[in-house]
């Protein structure tokens, strides 16, 4: 028998019913029972299906690789594309981080670095292109929502201000031109929409209540809701706490605060409660409490905000005087920065939902995002979006025509970086690199 496959039968066999729930994706029947209703007035029908790709569209997308050098320092490299009919808007950067970067920091860097070069080859098309809608893979909120402070990378503590000054140019470009901004995201971690419905089914229950539930209790609900576990352990208390008392209302506010404290994503409760083609309710999302103060406070009194959040740039620049200025330009510009409205898309019975991210100004919307408590639904027309999302639909394994062929033409593979890339590197510097044990075998000195 292969090696420890007896151990993996007697595991299986012994948990059962753990991993018959866990490879099901089973939801809490809590969750039906509550959402099931509220959920249906949220679920548009597709009636815009556009057979043919509209022109005008660019696709982005970027790839990215490290390797560790023998020293421990670790070598990174990102690259990013942009593509629209035959033209191409192409983005490289490539750098080192220091031995001793914990892996948390190293990875957290890299997807702002990757992300970074997205922004800027988007932000090329935008400039040099005649399109008219410019497509992102992933979370556009989540770009727009990175605590601005200093990173733990030596020589490039400061690159959320580089970030965000290129984010904002972005935004602005396609603001000014009136170039639409989506951002597409296969998966998503998010569960705005869950609380949506969570608070949608409170304010029913409030409305209908046979027992008296006084303010402070209302307030308290709601937030627990919102933010579960801030504190740590507040949820808890308040579900205990609800839970001792008696009478229907009460009964069905432990239960709503009960399913707030499962952790789970729109797309999970999507699977299990909504079929068929469709889309969600667009929603305007809220940042959480602690990256709202962190935004009101760089807005509000930025000149402290910036000595005290990047103290150690400022001490390393050759002149503190001018970088503080530059600092002040970024980082009072983020005042600007637009609310996101959201919704989840299935352009097939048999597909998994998609994310969509647009700024709300796409919308006729002028929220900021630093403005947004809670998610909050939003009347608005979809209609130019559904014709790009359903228009570059290609079936189950094609998502996006646009970005599925920006990621085939962006994306690193093994050889280019350990034969075609290494290989230059060593002609430019006229010296062999070596990798860590693990990428290499022998060391030359």
């Amino acid at each position: 028998m292969p090696e420890f496959l007896d151990y993996l039968v007697d595991d299986i066999r012994s948990k059962l019913s753990v991993w018959q729930d866990a490879i099901s994706g089973k939801l809490d029947e809590g969750f039906v029972q509550m959402l099931e209703s509220v959920i249906a007035t949220n679920w548009n029908d597709l009636t815009i299906e556009t057979p043919v790709p509209p022109e005008g569209v660019i696709g982005t997308d970027g790839s990215r690789s490290t390797r560790v050098l023998w020293s421990g320092t670790v070598w990174w490299i990102v690259r990013a594309l942009a593509i629209h009919g035959e033209e191409r808007a192409r983005v490289f950067d490539s750098g080192f981080m220091p031995s001793g970067t914990t892996e948390q920091d190293s990875q957290w860097y890299l997807t702002l670095r990757m992300e970074g070069a997205e922004n800027a080859a988007a932000l090329k098309a935008a400039e040099e292109f005649n399109g008219n809608m410019i497509l992102v893979d992933g979370s556009l909120f989540g770009r727009l929502q990175h605590i601005p402070m200093e990173l733990k990378i030596i020589r490039d503590r400061d690159y959320l201000l580089t970030y965000y000054d290129q984010l904002l140019q972005l935004l602005d470009i396609c603001r000014t031109k009136n170039i639409g901004l989506i951002g597409i995201s296969k998966d998503s971690g998010i569960n705005q929409f869950t609380k949506y419905l969570l608070l949608q089914r409170t304010r029913e229950v409030f409305k209908n209540a046979t027992e008296k539930v006084n303010l402070s209790t209302r307030r308290a609900i709601y937030k627990c809701i919102l933010h579960p576990n801030d504190p740590e352990g507040s949820g808890y208390s308040l579900f205990k706490k609800l839970n001792s008392n008696t009478g229907s209302t009460w009964k069905i506010l432990t239960e709503i605060l009960r399913l707030a404290l499962i952790p789970i994503t729109d797309h999970v409760l999507m699977q299990s409660l909504l079929k068929g083609k469709g889309y969600t309710t667009p929603l305007l999302m809220s940042l959480n409490q602690s990256s709202r103060t962190t935004f009101q406070s760089a807005i509000q009194n930025t000149p402290e905000f910036i000595s005290t959040r990047f103290a150690k740039s400022i001490s390393e620049s050759e002149d503190p005087k001018e970088y503080k200025k530059h600092a002040i330009r970024v980082i009072s510009r983020l005042k600007d920065l637009p609310a996101v409205v959201t919704f989840h898309i299935r352009l097939h019975p048999k597909d998994t939902p998609l994310r969509v991210d647009v700024p709300s100004w796409m919308v006729g919307n002028d929220s900021k995002i630093w403005e947004i408590d809670r998610p909050k639904a939003i009347q608005c027309n979809l209609s130019e979006i559904l014709k790009v999302l359903t228009g570059g639909y290609g079936g189950l394994q094609n998502y996006n025509i646009w970005q599925k062929r920006a990621d085939e033409l962006v994306r690193l593979h093994r050889d280019t970086v350990d034969s075609l890339y290494k290989t230059v590197i060593e002609q430019e510097l006229g010296q062999p690199i070596e990798f860590r044990r693990g990428y290499r075998r022998v060391y030359y000195p």
